[in-house]
């Protein structure tokens, strides 16, 4: 236990010295185990999407409760108790800018720029590795450079779904976790995935972003694991 945490001191060390440059920079999925499911106790913000106020920042809309529940999976994972809170709250998230109100810290996210503040906010700053975008109906992530990643192109419904499980630290040198696919149900799936498959070989997914392809295949509009290619259909960083 001691040198978990003499471990985890010696990342948060680090990652004050990284933070000097306002830079984001990548994180790996494998990360996250130290940053988040381990991380010292109330040191981890888990930030819902609000489902009542519908005129949020940054024009995000309010989330389904479904939207939830990649966070709820994902904070039951936790060794210490977390802080949780909504993206409407305004010592979270800044009401104007979007931008989150915390430093040095971890944020974990779930429920697409849509109906999400902070990922909207990351996603439009281009501070994440990779963005969303939705051109004639047909859904895709595309990297910060700009680059497409043309095997996302999706027409989502509730029989077919991707997710995006990525990590990085921000600007303000908060270690931030974001699930979320292109519905509800994907955000749901990921959940499910990242820690039914991904957390039991964490070490393996070393890379910042990975995005997954869910295809119902019973027809019962409900992710199982066994659905989820385990092939990701893109990664990086």
């Amino acid at each position: 236990m001691i040198y978990r945490r003499l471990a985890c001191l010696a990342i948060l060390i680090l990652l004050s010295v990284t933070v000097a440059t306002p830079k984001a920079s990548a994180l790996g999925i494998d990360d996250s185990k130290v940053f988040v499911l381990e991380a010292p106790q109330n040191t981890v913000y888990f930030v819902y999407s609000s489902i009542q106020q519908d005129n949020k920042p940054l024009g995000v809309a309010k989330a389904n409760a479904i939207d939830w529940t990649a966070t709820g999976y994902i904070k039951g994972m936790t060794r210490n108790s977390q802080l949780e809170g909504l993206d409407t709250e305004d010592n979270l998230v800044d009401q104007t800018t979007g931008a989150p109100m915390f430093s040095d810290r971890a944020a974990v996210l779930s429920g697409g720029p849509v109906v999400q503040v902070l990922v909207k906010y990351y996603e439009t700053q281009r501070i994440s590795p990779v963005y969303f975008e939705s051109t004639d109906g047909k859904c895709y992530w595309v990297r910060s450079n700009g680059d497409r990643i043309e095997d996302t192109g999706l027409v989502p419904s509730t029989h077919n779904d991707m997710f995006l499980v990525e990590h990085f630290i921000d600007t303000k040198g908060n270690s931030v976790l974001v699930i979320y696919g292109y519905t509800g149900l994907g955000s749901f799936a990921g959940a499910r995935f990242f820690k039914t498959v991904m957390y039991t070989s964490i070490r393996s997914y070393t890379h910042s972003y990975y995005i997954f392809h869910w295809v119902d295949a019973n027809n019962d509009s409900f992710p199982d694991i066994n659905e989820i290619d385990t092939t990701p259909v893109a990664y990086g960083d």
